[in-house]
């Protein structure tokens, strides 16, 4: 949430695009992109990490220093 706030603040680029600087109908793309939310009543920090890590990492390669493991 922090990085979506700070790119359409325009304090963080994306692919060396800020958010005010993007052309209109770019921002309105954005703007009407969807957000998946899962919300759960798991407390446990280390099956929270796991849910995680299963949905972030899920198909892309990451480098071990961004897991757990690193």
């Amino acid at each position: 949430m922090t990085a979506i706030v700070e790119f359409v603040t325009g304090v963080l680029p994306v692919n060396g695009w800020r958010y005010p600087d993007l052309p209109l109908i770019e921002r309105r793309h954005f703007e009407r992109m969807g957000m998946g939310v899962i919300e759960t009543r798991i407390e446990a920090e280390d099956q929270c990490r796991d849910i995680y890590d299963r949905l972030a990492y899920g198909g892309t390669a990451h480098e071990p220093k961004e897991t757990n493991n690193g």
